[in-house]
């Protein structure tokens, strides 16, 4: 589900809609007609309408912030219902579709509500069990945020350490507005829970970003898992482990973040686990760029020609280096 790389979802609607209404020859016969119509066009319709069910889990949330994308999608739906060269068999997906479309309109509603609930509460950052449920709407909302500033990264600022330098406000602009922006989210995780007194706020709260740092995890987002981890970890958070973690924190939620977390983000060897990960992680992805920076470092310290007289190129440093760069930038 590449396509936001390349068109919005109102020319995604338009394409699918074009291609659900793939005509049929004008020189065959009625046989022949209903013939194409079951092997050929059936065939496209449905893989469509299962790329919508598809779309629909990832995307819906969407919905909650932008009122004419839902309009769109049901448009779609009600053209393709009505197209005069599809079967009965359509009846179900499209109902299944109508049927989640009002479910997540009745969750928005209680949502409202929910979200009114804790804006009337005297501390604007206290966790209720209630907002447990909004962890993977947050974890999509970090990916988007994360894109668009990996988007803006050039292949220049990555040339000659230009984020490592006094200058770099000017030679690494996005480069040095991510980082800043993680260190930001990792002081932030770890003034949540150390700015409550009560330790069964704080043991709620630490329970919901260990779940946000594993959504992130699971939308490949490692960017901001790998923040949110710092901010869990950091000294005067372990102080707190003791009331943290041992007596009341879920049984899951404890072995997500001691085995699965731990583990991922490991400092040692290099990082070896975070950075196996992501080389073996397909894209669309959200890469830690510390893995690659550092690697990135390593190969600017080798020389630049074999020789002394500097009139051979040292084709391995540049092509291990487009390697890495091409990574980060694809």
């Amino acid at each position: 589900y590449t396509y936001k790389w390349y068109f919005d979802e109102k020319e995604l609607f338009t394409l699918l809609l074009e291609r659900f209404k793939t005509p049929v020859p004008l020189n065959l016969s009625p046989v022949e007609r209903k013939s194409f119509l079951d092997s050929v066009i059936s065939k496209i319709q449905i893989k469509i309408l299962i790329f919508l069910k598809d779309w629909f889990k990832l995307y819906s949330f969407q919905f909650y912030t932008d009122s004419k994308l839902e309009e769109m999608f049901f448009e779609l739906l009600y053209l393709m219902f009505t197209h005069p060269d599809t079967g009965k068999w359509i009846h179900l997906p499209i109902n299944q579709l109508l049927s989640d479309l009002e479910n997540l309109n009745q969750r928005r509603e209680e949502n409202v509500k929910s979200v009114l609930k804790i804006a009337a509460l005297p501390e604007i950052f206290v966790p209720l069990p209630m907002i447990l449920s909004y962890s993977h709407l947050l974890a999509k909302q970090l990916c988007m945020v994360d894109i668009e500033n990996f988007k803006k990264i050039k292949v220049s600022e990555f040339y000659k350490k230009a984020w490592n330098k006094n200058s770099k406000y000017v030679d690494a602009p996005n480069l040095t507005h991510i980082a800043e922006t993680s260190t930001k989210l990792s002081r932030l995780t770890s003034y949540l829970i150390l700015m409550n007194k009560k330790s069964t706020i704080r043991v709620i709260l630490f329970q919901y970003l260990i779940d946000l740092c594993e959504q992130l995890v699971r939308l490949r987002n490692y960017n901001s898992a790998f923040a949110i981890y710092l901010g869990l970890s950091g000294p005067a958070v372990q102080r707190l482990y003791p009331s943290l973690i041992e007596p009341t924190l879920e049984k899951d939620a404890k072995e997500v973040y001691q085995t699965k977390l731990k583990q991922l983000f490991s400092s040692s060897n290099n990082m070896e686990m975070l950075r196996a990960k992501q080389n073996e992680t397909m894209i669309p992805a959200v890469p830690y760029l510390g893995v690659y920076l550092s690697e990135i470092l390593f190969m600017e310290e080798m020389r630049d020609y074999i020789d002394e007289e500097k009139k051979m190129l040292n084709l391995t440093k540049f092509s291990l280096l487009s390697e890495k760069i091409f990574r980060v930038s694809q």
